[in-house]
């Protein structure tokens, strides 16, 4: 195995010297009552020394990995038992058998992190024993939980790590879990300092998100989850937050179920955004809006619209009078509305319009001849 990729390994799951965990020494002390010895460890073999995330019996850190029976394990990535250091050739001068610790008796197995060797699960004692196969097997399950251990304390590390930065957005995360019904199940704790909600109540039961919405909040949100119950992935809605102190804010919720193998529904999570100030700025659009068009009918000006990406067309009653047409019959299609300009017209009209939409033209200015339903009018 590549020495690099087993350093990258264990600093990837934040292995560093003198960072022993607690929970795994108590399994070493277990571990070494049970096989009735005075030394286990798990070890972590790196590019310049061995150190230890558990260990009982010895009290370094770290150990010079060159003569070390783990580096062996680690090296060639195999189990290694010496009932008795004096009497094995390849050990017996080895200056840990020889000085300090003195040992005797090791068997260890090799501790992997998603299919790496980067250490060992072993047990030392200064005297020999008889070790049997039944007892090194156990040995490789112990190393298997280790190995589980700290694969699931990773990704707890990384949980909490992204748990703080999303408490540090603005954004609010939400979470519902199914079994038989909805219950919340997690708030970010920025709910608090984003939208006055106190995330404590939501997460103790005391108050339920529902308590925050109005009437039609309400029904919106409860029309959401629906959908999900439904099989819809996901979904959004806007409402109205309105705490027990504070303003009232407006937000957007996107959503996202997951479901199991059989397509049961599982769990909902959802990102709550601020949308007061896009909600604000809509309205005073829409007012505007009004008042332009309030104006443009005063002038009696006839008004048409393209919608570009649906590629449709919305027009007001002064253009319908001018040419004559009733606006419940109005077709909205780019089609009606070629088939209305003068085809000695059409061409030209469209060039203009295509060089004005790739933005050789500032502004799309023309004039051209539309079929009124009594004849022909310049428009």
């Amino acid at each position: 195995m590549s020495e690099p990729l087993r350093v990258e390994k264990i600093r990837e799951f934040g292995l560093y010297i003198g960072q022993e965990d607690p929970q795994l020494n108590g399994l070493m002390k277990a571990l070494a009552v049970w096989l009735d010895v005075p030394m286990a460890f798990v070890s972590i073999v790196d590019n310049e020394t061995q150190f230890f995330k558990a260990k009982t019996g010895f009290d370094g850190e770290e150990i010079d990995p060159e003569p070390s029976f783990c580096n062996y394990v680690v090296s060639n990535e195999e189990q290694l038992l010496i009932n008795d250091a004096l009497k094995n050739k390849q050990f017996k001068d080895n200056p840990y058998v020889t000085d300090a610790p003195n040992i005797r008796f090791y068997a260890g197995v090799p501790l992997k992190l998603d299919d790496l060797t980067v250490g060992t699960v072993c047990v030392l004692d200064t005297q020999p024993h008889n070790f049997s196969d039944e007892e090194l097997e156990s040995l490789s399950h112990v190393s298997e939980h280790v190995s589980q251990y700290l694969t699931l304390s990773l990704k707890h590390q990384q949980l909490v790590q992204e748990r703080s930065f999303i408490d540090d957005t603005p954004a609010a995360l939400i979470k519902w879990r199914y079994n038989m019904a909805l219950d919340l199940q997690y708030v970010s704790a920025n709910m608090s300092t984003l939208f006055n909600i106190p995330s404590d109540q939501l997460r103790d039961g005391s108050k339920s998100f529902e308590d925050f919405l109005d009437d039609k909040g309400r029904k919106e949100l409860n029309f959401l989850l629906s959908n999900h119950l439904a099989g819809v992935a996901t979904s959004e809605a806007q409402f109205r937050l309105i705490p027990v102190k504070g303003p009232e804010r407006w937000v957007k919720l996107l959503s996202k179920s997951f479901y199991d193998p059989e397509g049961r529904l599982e769990n909902i999570h959802a990102m709550l955004i601020d949308n007061t100030a896009n909600r604000y700025f809509e309205r005073r659009l829409n007012e505007a809006d009004q008042q332009m068009r309030l104006v443009l009918e005063a002038s009696g000006l006839g008004t048409w619209d393209w919608n570009v990406p649906t590629d449709t067309n919305k027009v007001n009653q002064r253009w319908c009078e001018l040419l004559g047409i009733e606006y419940a019959n109005f077709d909205p299609s780019l089609y009606f509305w070629e088939s209305l300009v003068h085809p000695a017209d059409l061409k030209r009209v469209e060039r203009e319009l295509q060089a004005h939409m790739v933005g050789d033209t500032p502004a799309f200015s023309t004039i051209y001849r539309m079929r009124h339903a009594q004849g022909l009018r310049a428009v």
